[in-house]
């Protein structure tokens, strides 16, 4: 998984993060209808920093959870993708 951040945020530059460092932070994910497990995935993550997240908003799709995020309003996990 890949943290998806606004290029402006202070974590863009770094090449891995800890769940440590983005608890206080907003959260985008998906909608359980269009993408089943996912909501879980993200509980489950942080459980294990004994972290519940703050999720702001539901999206049913890629395009409008990257708008949000671009837009400063928060952040989201995606899958990672190399170069």
């Amino acid at each position: 998984m890949a943290a998806i951040v606004p290029a402006d945020h202070a974590l863009v530059s770094r090449s891995g993060i800890k769940l440590a460092d983005i608890q206080n932070e907003l959260f985008f994910r998906f909608n359980e209808d269009q993408f089943p497990g996912r909501p879980q995935m993200l509980e489950h993550m942080f459980s294990y920093v004994f972290v519940t997240p703050q999720v702001v908003a539901k999206e049913t799709g890629h395009s409008e959870l990257l708008e949000l995020v671009s837009a400063g309003r928060g952040i989201a996990f995606g899958p990672y993708l190399r170069n």
